[in-house]
């Protein structure tokens, strides 16, 4: 055998992956578990009809992705989902709690007519993504800059989406930041 770097040629490449199938794969594997592979078909419960293959030992009953869109919880379905939530994610045990703070009141001076003013001075657009409102959607939030419920001076007061209304309402001190310095330019 020639000394130096030996480099294997498409052509061998592919005579060694045709000695090999079979022998480490599949049932022939040290890891194989014959209920992992064990596969069905099923029908849709949506209502479509379609089918698709999934594990016998899998509990799914919809194609993924298009037989919930659009449809609703039937009432004992919303209440056993309601009773397994019970003591989760809720209060302190969210990843997004602030303490209780939604608790707090806004200023008197927070009316429909002080929220449309702030909407008018931001000429109805996102002050985030610049997505501008248009006329029987759903209105624009007024967003607190320093999230302090009682502070509604004007100058922490921005218009935002729905969507990066919601965004900002993680990473708060980043966020201010951000504001305060879009307010100053």
């Amino acid at each position: 055998m020639p000394s130096g770097v030996y480099v294997r040629t498409p052509e061998m490449n592919a005579n060694v992956a045709k000695a090999r199938v079979g022998k480490y794969t599949g049932e022939n594997s040290s890891s194989w578990k014959p209920e992992c592979h064990d596969y069905e078909t099923r029908i849709c419960e949506c209502g479509c009809k379609e089918t698709f293959v999934c594990l016998k030992r899998s509990k799914q009953k919809f194609i993924y992705g298009h037989c919930r869109i659009g449809k609703h919880f039937s009432k004992d379905t919303k209440i056993k989902i309601s009773k397994a939530m019970i003591g989760k994610n809720l209060g302190e045990k969210n990843y997004n709690w602030k303490g209780g703070i939604t608790s707090k009141f806004y200023s008197a001076i927070w009316t429909p007519l002080y929220k449309e003013s702030i909407r008018e001075r931001d000429q109805h657009t996102c002050q985030k993504c610049g997505k501008v409102w248009a006329q029987g959607k759903r209105r624009l939030s007024v967003h607190h800059i320093d999230y302090n419920k009682l502070n509604c001076n004007s100058d922490n007061l921005i218009t935002l989406c729905v969507r990066c209304n919601i965004k900002v309402n993680s990473y708060r001190e980043l966020w201010t930041e951000y504001f305060n310095n879009k307010m100053l330019s």
